[in-house]
């Protein structure tokens, strides 16, 4: 989903040396009429897709569910890139695929949630959550990945302790890409069976200083 944008922008790769120098798209003359065509990288514009979805299924007692939720999908890019490359490229109009990927996407949320409250907690004070959604032995994506709810620090990802159900779970805040280019996000990673245990290892993470 975000192929294009780390493309542009540089983003490392472990696939470097496969990456493609252009991509598919589509011209669109005066008339209407469409023909294929390839868009050099380096002309590329900046343009990518934010996925707005609601909270966790899980917070609000919805039931779990295989399917995606209902979600808002926002194009952004640079309106300077796009005019620039559109002079460039001598085209009156042109089209570049881009699909919404949603499950992939949330699994990516999933990884990060998991690890990072691994780390910062050495898996103490709670019972992972998503360990079968990250294997793909789940589908359950929406019930435990969904936006962030609550004030968002000043960090890329924090922990929080959310009551739901009459239980505590622990869960992720994750910010992508730098504010306010996406939606925040969160992952429900765990079940709290020792909350002071939880406050009082996410107290030595940050008095690491890591």
């Amino acid at each position: 989903m975000y192929g294009p944008l780390r493309m542009t922008r540089g983003f490392k790769s472990r696939r470097k040396k496969q990456r493609p120098t252009s991509i598919p798209a589509v011209e669109i003359d005066e008339a209407g009429i469409e023909r294929a065509t390839e868009i050099p990288v380096s002309l590329l514009p900046t343009v990518y897709l934010a996925l707005e979805l609601p909270p966790p299924g899980i917070l609000s007692g919805a039931p779990k569910s295989s399917t995606n939720p209902e979600m808002k999908v926002h194009l952004k890019g640079d309106k300077a890139e796009i005019e620039a490359a559109m002079r460039t490229l001598d085209v009156g109009k042109f089209e570049i695929g881009s699909t919404a990927m949603w499950g992939p996407f949330c699994r990516l949320l999933a990884k990060i949630g998991h690890t990072y409250a691994a780390a910062m907690l050495n898996g103490n004070g709670y019972e992972p959550l998503l360990t079968d959604l990250i294997l793909g032995k789940s589908d359950y994506l929406s019930h435990y990945i969904g936006g962030a709810t609550g004030p968002i620090p000043d960090s890329d990802l924090w922990i929080s302790l959310l009551p739901a159900g009459g239980e505590l779970y622990l869960s992720v805040g994750i910010v992508l890409l730098g504010r306010g280019r996406l939606p925040p996000y969160q992952a429900v990673v765990g079940l709290v069976t020792n909350a002071e245990r939880v406050i009082d290892e996410s107290r030595k993470w940050n008095a690491s200083g890591a």
